[in-house]
């Protein structure tokens, strides 16, 4: 549960989740109304208070809620999934009747809005560009726009970065912000996972609140 006490958590949990979903900041009265806790917008407003004072969440108006930060995704990432998913068996369901690879990333563009991508040996495969952009944060942002050109730029250069950062893992390994490999997704998250056999490597970059979850299941397929 990290470091967190376990108010703290649940809320914190609750808010990721709910900015994930929605985009915009979320406040005590929509966690109250709509999150799995049962606690008071007081406590809530209360928890939210000490988790915005250890740099999990920040305020961008004075009347706003609260938005997570990197280090709240990171946390999310890591307390907050559920490592006991039969991921092979959620893949076969979302994806039946799907057996090419291509079909496969497609679906997880569907569900996720996130860009993927696949460097086997020397192939390269990307799919998703228009469901990344379809986000509301690249509207509002020419820089990210600007980031993520400069990523395609050089995409099998990019690719091979996250290739050598997922040797010798087992399991998809989640970018988020600073922590990616590459300057030009730095403002945003990633998930790259290892092919069998040190083939290559498969990955999803989009925004800092994209569906880890979903994602980190699905890539256990390759």
């Amino acid at each position: 549960m990290g470091h967190l006490l376990e108010r703290e958590h649940r809320v914190l949990e609750e808010i990721v989740r709910a900015y994930i979903r929605q985009a915009c900041p979320v406040s005590s009265q929509h966690i109250a109304q709509n999150g799995s806790i049962s606690l008071s917008p007081a406590t809530i407003r209360h928890s939210m208070m000490d988790l915005e004072d250890h740099g999990y969440l920040f305020q961008p108006h004075t009347s706003a809620g609260r938005v997570p930060t990197q280090k709240a995704y990171r946390f999310f990432v890591d307390n907050c999934i559920d490592e006991e998913i039969d991921a092979h068996s959620a893949v076969a369901h979302l994806a039946e009747g799907l057996d090419a690879w291509d079909k496969h990333m497609r679906l997880i563009t569907k569900k996720t809005h996130a860009f993927t991508a696949i460097l086997d040996e020397d192939e390269v495969t990307h799919f998703g560009t228009a469901e990344l952009f379809s986000e509301p944060e690249f509207a509002r942002d020419p820089d990210l726009l600007h980031s993520f050109g400069s990523f395609m730029d050089s995409l099998a250069d990019m690719l091979e970065a996250y290739h050598v950062a997922t040797r010798n893992v087992s399991s998809p390994r989640v970018f988020i912000e600073r922590e990616n490999p590459v300057p030009e997704a730095r403002r945003m998250s990633a998930v790259a996972s290892p092919l069998q056999g040190d083939r290559g490597v498969v990955i999803a970059l989009g925004l800092s609140r994209m569906n880890y979850e979903t994602i980190i299941t699905m890539f256990k397929y390759f």
